[in-house]
């Protein structure tokens, strides 16, 4: 649905990027927009090319390439709906949900699916042109302070663990996975405890699983505590994924001594998972 551009345009594109980036010591991160997908499931009589053409019109002005670029190649997936609020006196809000994802999964490591959210009031069955530019230029720059966070010093990515948003958490957490930030070991294991979303605290045990510091055995370990079986088997998996000696006397004891049943054989396997590929590098 994009239109081609000519490659001798790309170079001076990507220039013109980075130039807008901003004069401070982090560059911004060029990301090329392939394609956009509209959903299926569109609000009846809003046509798709609209939709498509809102959301263009916003990723441009925040900065986002229109074009195929030599990396950092995205597609986005677009959803528009009528978000009504059931109680008090709220006005239904049009929402504009966009999900932009590596197209290339694994040409770049670090490279992670961002997302934004736009809203407008939904005073008409059907969002006006200027109701749909309003929540796309809403959620795109939700998606330009995202593509901004990949290039931040660890510092800044500390605040956004914290940050009120739930998007900017959730996009924090990922980001220090992907980029397997050591030093936002202690951070991480801290959220645990503090992060009020439970997908989120899953979301930050896989993001310490792919940083792989042993440190974050012991944290993992106390948010076992009083948890059902079906999430304590989640944290054993994660716990044979970052190994080490904390992790394999956890395993064991767990396997001996836990009164579920379902735990002691999830336990059993993931410490003999966990053995198996540590003699497998000592054979190395």
């Amino acid at each position: 649905m994009l239109s081609a551009v000519p490659r001798r345009f790309w170079l001076p594109a990507v220039i013109l990027a980075l130039a807008l980036g901003g004069s401070g010591c982090e560059r911004d991160e060029a990301i090329f927009v392939v394609q956009i997908y509209p959903s299926e499931l569109l609000p009846q009589g809003l046509a798709t090319d609209d939709t498509v053409v809102a959301l263009q019109t916003a990723l441009k002005q925040e900065g986002f390439i229109l074009a195929e670029g030599s990396k950092r190649n995205y597609a986005a997936k677009v959803e528009v709906r009528r978000e009504s609020q059931s109680f008090g006196s709220g006005k239904d809000t049009w929402q504009m949900r966009v999900v932009l994802a590596p197209r290339d999964a694994g040409v770049e490591a670090g490279a992670i699916a961002m997302e934004g959210l736009g809203e407008t009031a939904a005073d008409e069955a059907v969002p006006s042109a200027q109701q749909l530019a309003e929540a796309a230029a809403a959620a795109a720059k939700e998606l330009a302070e995202e593509r901004k966070m990949m290039r931040k010093p660890k510092d800044e990515i500390v605040t956004a663990l914290s940050s009120p948003s739930r998007r900017v958490r959730d996009f924090a957490v990922r980001l220090a996975g992907a980029r397997k930030i050591k030093d936002l070991v202690p951070v991480l294991s801290k959220r645990l405890a503090d992060e009020p979303e439970s997908d989120l605290v899953l979301r930050i045990v896989g993001a310490l699983v792919q940083i792989g510091d042993d440190r974050a055995v012991s944290p993992l370990v106390e948010l076992t505590k009083r948890k059902h079986p079906i999430f304590i088997n989640q944290i054993v998996f994660a716990v044979a994924q970052i190994g080490g000696q904390e992790a394999e006397a956890y395993l064991d004891t767990l396997a001996q001594g836990h009164p579920s049943d379902q735990v002691r054989a999830a336990a059993r396997d993931a410490l003999q998972e966990l053995l198996s590929r540590k003699s497998a590098k000592l054979k190395r």
